[in-house]
């Protein structure tokens, strides 16, 4: 869902891009997180924890989809949130539910998500894919009703 109505604001090409870009990412982020928490808390356990999957990246097409869709509201658990908020509330929703999940992957999403919408990530991202004809303007959205995208876009 997340990546459909993103996927209607923005180009296929750059929507593959900030894929392959937050999956790097967030990783990283991930790693970064966890160093923090062992020299934080003294505590080496932490040095061991893994995490691998696809829900980092998901935290972040929230985030990203809640910027280029703003005003709206979601459900979770129940409640309507404002979608702004929506994600930290899952956030913590999620590990009072299925504590064995990485609060530290899913927050590493958030934060990269944030990175490219309130950040320098997005700059960084265009600077990278300058060069290349088809990413020359990911902030323009796509209008379905012209000609340009009257065929079926895979």
């Amino acid at each position: 869902w997340k990546g459909i109505m993103l996927k209607k604001k923005i180009k296929s090409r750059w929507f593959a891009y900030i894929i392959a870009v937050f999956s790097v990412l967030i990783g990283v982020v991930y790693m970064v997180l966890e160093f923090m928490v062992v020299r934080i808390l003294d505590d080496p356990s932490y040095e061991k924890n893994c995490a691998v999957g696809f829900s980092g990246v998901l935290f972040a097409l929230k985030v990203l989809n809640n910027h280029y869709n703003p005003g709206r509201v979601s459900n979770v658990l129940g409640y309507q949130i404002s979608s702004k908020y929506a994600c930290w509330v899952e956030l913590v929703a999620i590990h009072l539910i299925s504590p064995g999940t990485s609060f530290a992957g899913h927050l590493a999403g958030i934060l990269v998500g944030l990175m490219y919408t309130t950040g320098p990530l997005k700059k960084i991202m265009k600077a990278f894919a300058g060069g290349i004809s088809s990413f020359t303007d990911p902030d323009r959205l796509r209008d379905y009703h012209s000609s340009k995208y009257s065929h079926l876009v895979i």
